[in-house]
């Protein structure tokens, strides 16, 4: 198994995305890859986690070539904070694709 891990903030924005992909799975694992991307604002204040809130989380899955399932996604969007940026509220949207 191999992991790529990335942590991108822009200080323009306030923004960071955190990035996680694994690859190279064993041969008995019908899996190719697997991805998750976490987006957060952390309202340009880095030191400060108590103004922070989860945007959104995005998971994509491939799987190998002739197994039943080609592939999920999933997406959750935050709609609605709490009065200390709890999450109250967030679509989810979730597709499995069979080949």
């Amino acid at each position: 198994v191999s992991v790529r891990k990335a942590l991108y903030y822009d200080s323009q924005t306030g923004n960071a995305r955190y990035y996680e992909a694994i690859y190279q799975f064993p041969n008995q694992i019908q899996l190719e890859y697997d991805s998750t991307e976490i987006r957060a604002d952390l309202n340009f204040t880095l030191e400060d986690t108590t103004d922070d809130k989860l945007l959104s989380v995005y998971q994509l899955t491939n799987f190998k070539p002739g197994f039943y399932v080609e592939k999920k996604e999933g997406q959750a969007d935050v709609t609605d904070y709490g009065p200390n940026n709890e999450v109250t509220g967030a679509t989810l949207h979730n597709e499995v694709f069979y080949g």
